[in-house]
C-alpha cells in the first residue's frame, strides 16, 4: 500500500503539502521566486524506496523573475521529498533571445534539476544552429533565468561545444573560423582552448592575406570583436605579427 509507505516516512506533511501544491496550482514547486510548472496533469503516483510522480510526456516551464524558460517535449520522475527532477529527453529552443527555433535548438539527453533553483546544466546535449554548421554539434548546455537586462541583453541559454577545432568556412565572406564554438543567449563566440587559440583567416583573392589568433571572438552580425588578439599580415614571402 503506496499510501501506508508514505505514512510511515518522517516528512509524510512535506508530501501533503506538495500534493496540495501539485493539485491546486498544478506546480511541481512553487516559491515566492520560482515556479516549475508541467503543461499536463497526466502523472502517476509510485513508490520507489521514495516517493515519486513519473510523467510520461509533458512541457516543463520555469518561471522567475518575470520572464520563463521551458523544456519541450520530455519526460521524467519527479523526487517531491528532495525537490529533484530526473528528466530524460527534451528540447531547448532560443526563443527568449528571438532566434528561430527551427535553426537554432538543444535536445537534452539524461538531466537532472533541483527545482528550488531556476538554473540548471546539461551535459552531452546534441546543438543544432543551422545558420552556421550543416551537422549538430556535442556540448553542455546551461539555462538560467535572470532579470531582463536594461539593454535587452540576453545570456542564456548557453551552450559551449565539447570540440574546439571546429571549422567554418565564409563566416562572413572570404573570413574563415577555427576553434571551438558557444553561443550565450543571441551572442555567437568563437572559443579557444587553454592549449590553443581560436582563429580567424582572412583571404584575398584566395590568397592568406591575415591570421588573427584569440582565447575568444564575439561575432555579431555586423562585426567580429575580441579584446586581445595576435594578427599575423603575409605580404608576399614576408610577414608582420602583432602578440596583443
Amino acid at each position: 500500500n503506496i499510501l501506508g509507505k508514505i505514512i510511515r516516512f518522517y516528512n509524510f506533511k512535506k508530501f501533503i503539502d506538495f500534493s496540495q501544491q501539485l493539485f491546486t496550482e498544478n506546480a511541481i514547486y512553487s516559491s515566492v521566486s520560482t515556479k516549475w510548472i508541467p503543461s499536463n496533469q497526466d502523472y502517476m503516483f509510485m513508490f520507489d524506496s521514495v516517493p515519486k510522480i513519473n510523467f510520461s510526456n509533458l512541457n516543463l516551464s520555469c518561471y522567475a523573475k518575470g520572464d520563463s524558460s521551458v523544456i519541450y517535449n520530455t519526460k521524467g520522475e519527479y523526487y517531491p521529498l528532495d525537490n529533484k527532477w530526473q528528466g530524460k529527453g527534451g528540447k531547448i529552443e532560443w526563443r527568449r533571445a528571438n532566434l528561430d527555433p527551427l535553426s537554432v535548438y538543444a535536445e537534452l539527453n539524461n538531466y537532472s534539476i533541483d527545482v528550488k533553483s531556476s538554473e540548471y546544466s546539461a551535459d552531452s546535449v546534441i546543438f543544432y544552429n543551422k545558420n552556421f554548421f550543416s551537422k549538430p554539434l556535442m556540448g553542455e548546455l546551461t539555462e538560467k533565468i535572470i532579470a531582463k537586462m536594461p539593454n535587452g541583453e540576453i545570456s542564456y541559454p548557453k551552450f559551449s561545444s565539447y570540440e574546439n577545432r571546429l571549422e567554418i568556412k565564409n563566416l562572413v565572406k572570404d573570413i574563415n573560423y577555427a576553434g571551438g564554438f558557444s553561443m550565450s543567449g543571441d551572442k555567437v563566440i568563437g572559443s579557444g582552448s587553454k592549449e590553443e587559440d581560436a582563429y580567424l583567416f582572412f583571404y584575398r583573392k584566395d590568397t592568406l592575406l591575415v591570421k588573427a589568433s584569440a582565447k575568444a571572438y564575439i561575432i555579431n552580425e555586423d562585426r567580429i570583436a575580441s579584446a586581445k588578439t595576435a594578427i599575423s599580415i603575409y605580404l608576399g614571402t614576408d610577414s608582420i605579427y602583432h602578440p596583443s
